[in-house]
């Protein structure tokens, strides 16, 4: 598979879990996120990360059985939702890379590239057409 394709797969597996909460799934989950800081949310997919690693790579039956993704279901949703968008990011803007010129040319692609992967957005909350955006961007 190439690259790009991944990339595209990447963001198929994103929108999958969005679709997989159902609207008072997805209510709930605004709740426990109200007002709850971009930092906080950082935190918690550190803490969290081997989780959400695991969620992500499991089939959609594993991730409603799994008992230790239970008690923070939703959140690992969101947070798997977040960690495939930003594969595709990644994976997008790897599939430009290509061993050429000097290392100095390559330093100076691979830091504009590394600006295009970090300043590329995607939706923190993908639900907006049920709710407003939970997140305290303060």
């Amino acid at each position: 598979m190439s690259i790009g394709r991944y990339a595209s797969e990447c963001k198929a597996l994103g929108d999958e879990l969005v679709e997989s909460l159902t609207k008072d799934e997805i209510l709930e989950l605004h709740h426990l996120m109200t007002g709850m800081t971009i930092r906080e949310w950082v935190r918690f997919r550190v803490q969290q990360q081997p989780l959400v690693k695991a969620f992500v790579a499991a089939t959609p039956s594993k991730r409603k059985k799994r008992a230790v993704w239970q008690p923070h279901r939703l959140m690992l949703t969101l947070a798997a939702v977040h960690h495939c968008y930003e594969a595709n990011i990644v994976l997008f803007h790897a599939g430009r890379l290509r061993p050429a010129g000097s290392y100095r040319d390559m330093a100076a692609f691979a830091g504009e590239l590394y600006k295009d992967v970090t300043t590329e957005g995607y939706d923190y909350w993908p639900w907006q057409y049920y709710c407003d955006d939970p997140f305290d961007f303060e």
